[in-house]
């Protein structure tokens, strides 16, 4: 897709985005973004509060001047008022403004970096740093870790991680997802209130008309993901909805997951909200639920210390590869469902599966091998899977030969490291099983930036 993207983040405020040789937005006004970061001082540690407050304001403005543009609704436009010391809470429609604090702004444009950066690994799996506690940041429960309830905020986590959530601008594909993710998020928010003040609803709102604003608000964005389309790239294409479909839903998870719900009718009533817009990315075939966290109620995360024989030249955990020197003696959070972990070295593989109660992961490595047919066979039958991947793999879990490919990539799928499958080395025959299960393992890596 032939991005170049420069992501600026500060402590106190985040702001989007600079993108050059950007394919092509045909009517998205990023211009306009970049304009207004331009017109404040390169160190924002220099700032003054009162320009931390009018950067809010006037970026929310612009969101509001999209929704206006993409939606052309015939009443007068809405202002914007930005508090630097309001309480944390989301926006809000008075009347003819919405109000919108700063600490909430910040919130949601951390949140964003870290569903850009979790919807591009699901995607592609191509940082070259795969750390585990940012592999898949938001999806996998870290949004729920992370969350400090004191001031159910999700800064301590996201400052501290920083040099690992941020996106090079070397890393193209995925700063230019979080530049979007950053704005989509925010721009939900802004075009939910606008929808009350369009949609002419009360001030004293019911579960409906959330539900109507919420709808008005993701027709927007999908509205705007359409700006970011072109004919030559249909994948690509998919890739800006679901960003955007992702960042209408990802917001009322935020709401659910840190307790701003706190009532059971709260609870019920923003589950209702997450729930609708589930069905109305179904309804354009956008599996967004696979990039929502999980609440993980009633479950306990096992802590479970890494270790092994002799050091991996590859490792995967979960489906995803993992840099060894990051992992050895480390402990991780894993799932109660079941883990696999593999991992290759010259002399050999270990195929290990956790199953979510133990305290530690031994990888034992046992040398590679040769079957013939029948053995092949006599293993695929029996659901053998690591046998299997002994037999058919080298060290990069690549098939041996064309004959291999096929045992091989059924025993990745079903140890659910079906994203390593490269269909090309499959014979000819069997290469549509082969993306089919690649696709299957990958979820957004069917489509997505090359």
């Amino acid at each position: 897709m032939g991005k170049n993207c420069s992501v600026f983040f500060s402590k106190h405020l985040f702001w989007v985005v600079l993108c050059a040789g950007i394919a092509t937005a045909q009517d998205f006004p990023l211009d306009r973004f970049t304009a207004l970061r331009q017109r404040f001082p390169a160190d924002e540690n220099s700032w003054t509060k009162t320009q931390y407050n009018d950067y809010n304001q006037r970026f929310a403005s612009l969101l509001v001047d999209l929704v206006w543009e993409y939606r052309r609704p015939s009443l007068p436009k809405l202002q914007v008022e930005s508090r630097i010391s309001a309480p944390r809470n989301p926006p809000e429609w008075l009347g003819q403004t919405i109000r919108y604090p700063v600490s909430y702004a910040h919130d949601i444009s951390q949140l964003g970096l870290v569903l850009g950066r979790d919807v591009y690994n699901r995607a592609w799996r191509r940082l070259p740093e795969p750390h585990p506690l940012t592999r898949n940041p938001f999806s996998a429960g870290r949004l729920t870790e992370a969350i400090d309830p004191s001031i159910n905020s999700v800064s301590l986590f996201v400052d501290a991680n920083m040099t690992l959530i941020l996106c090079t601008p070397q890393q193209g594909g995925c700063a230019a997802a979080q530049a979007l993710s950053v704005i989509g998020m925010q721009l939900f928010l802004i075009a939910h209130e606008s929808g009350h003040y369009i949609l002419k609803h009360g001030i004293n709102r019911d579960a409906n008309q959330e539900l109507a604003a919420d709808a008005y608000a993701f027709d927007t964005l999908m509205a705007i993901a359409k700006s970011w389309h072109t004919a030559a790239d249909p994948k690509s294409n998919r890739f800006y909805d679901l960003v955007f479909a992702a960042s209408a839903e990802a917001p009322l998870w935020y709401a659910y997951q840190s307790g701003a719900s706190a009532s059971p009718a709260a609870t019920k009533a923003i589950k209702g909200r997450i729930d609708q817009i589930e069905k109305l990315a179904d309804s354009l075939d956008l599996d967004v639920e696979q990039v929502m966290p999980d609440t993980y109620s009633g479950w306990n995360i096992q802590p479970a210390k890494i270790s092994w024989d002799r050091t991996p030249r590859l490792l995967i955990v979960g489906g995803a590869r993992v840099d060894v020197s990051e992992i050895q003696g480390r402990t991780l959070r894993l799932p109660p469902s079941i883990t696999y972990l593999l991992a290759t070295d010259d002399a050999g593989v270990a195929c290990e599966k956790h199953y979510g109660d133990e305290a530690e992961v031994r990888l034992t490595f046992k040398p590679w091998t040769n079957a013939n047919a029948a053995q092949l066979n006599q293993l695929e039958k029996a659901k053998s899977w690591c046998d299997l991947i002994a037999a058919t793999a080298d060290t990069q879990l690549h098939p041996r030969s064309l004959q291999l490919a096929q045992y091989l990539n059924e025993a990745l799928h079903f140890v659910h490291a079906g994203v390593l499958i490269d269909s090309s080395l499959a014979p000819t025959d069997m290469r549509a099983i082969a993306e089919r299960y690649r696709k299957t393992d990958s979820g957004l890596g069917s489509w997505g930036i090359p």
